[in-house]
């Protein structure tokens, strides 16, 4: 059974730091009677709790203030998003919009579905920064793990910048462009392959390839093409300033 269900947080939190050092005080802290602000989520309606050894580790560990600890409950209720843990299957991460010095936005870790004595509890595991959130993101997304967008807060969440899409790989990348931009997929091979910059000659060797049907990129034919092309174009450009010249000259 659940001690302290009827003191609110920021009661328990002073008995914490009033007993923190009495071995005695082995109860779990009750952060919140129940978790219908983290529903969205698919967490389980259970108390949400936190044991004191984790208090202290956030603290002396990760470096969080007093003052923030005793918005805990209200941090908690106000979570902007979430990600199922790929490390954890029981274990969900919340994303808060509260941030630390640096920008990083502060997370907390629920092992939900836990069990404290005989009763059924959502047990916060940490409370942390973190870098690089956007890596994690990507990752969740990429191991088919659920991301999670707290419905009162999806303005909120845009306004955070976040991609939630799976990265694709370069040649993923590649593959779309070719199949929503041949003309510049052909182009940019070509560019790349044989240096040329005129974007003039691009188009003009891009006509002359697709007028053949025969013709595949990967071909020798291709090398002809663009031989020919380039070479033709540039005796073109010669001979407009040549004339250029010769008009001036008169």
């Amino acid at each position: 059974m659940l001690r302290n269900k009827t003191s609110g947080w920021k009661e328990q939190l002073i008995d914490y730091f009033l007993y923190k050092s009495d071995e005695r005080k082995r109860n779990p802290l009750v952060v919140s009677r129940n978790s219908e602000k983290l529903e969205y989520a698919g967490i389980k309606n259970n108390p949400i709790i936190i044991n004191r050894s984790t208090v202290t580790k956030l603290i002396d560990k990760h470096s969080l203030e007093e003052e923030f600890l005793k918005e805990l409950d209200e941090v908690i209720n106000n979570s902007i998003f979430a990600l199922d843990s790929i490390q954890h299957t029981t274990s969900k991460i919340f994303i808060t919009d509260k941030q630390n010095k640096d920008g990083n936005p502060i997370i907390f870790i629920i092992r939900e579905n836990d069990k404290e004595g005989y009763s059924n509890v959502n047990r916060i595991t940490s409370v942390y920064d973190k870098s690089n959130l956007q890596n994690l993101i990507y990752r969740t997304a990429e191991q088919d793990r659920k991301i999670y967008i707290n419905p009162e807060k999806e303005e909120e969440f845009r306004e955070m910048g976040y991609d939630i899409e799976p990265r694709t790989n370069n040649i993923d990348k590649i593959i779309d462009i070719a199949n929503n931009d041949y003309e510049s997929f052909i182009k940019a091979v070509i560019k790349i392959e044989k240096g040329i910059e005129d974007n003039n000659i691009l188009d003009k060797i891009y006509d002359r390839y697709m007028a053949m049907d025969n013709v595949m990129l990967i071909n020798n034919d291709i090398e002809e093409i663009i031989d020919k092309t380039t070479i033709l174009e540039n005796n073109k450009k010669l001979k407009s300033k040549k004339s250029l010249s010769k008009e001036k000259e008169r």
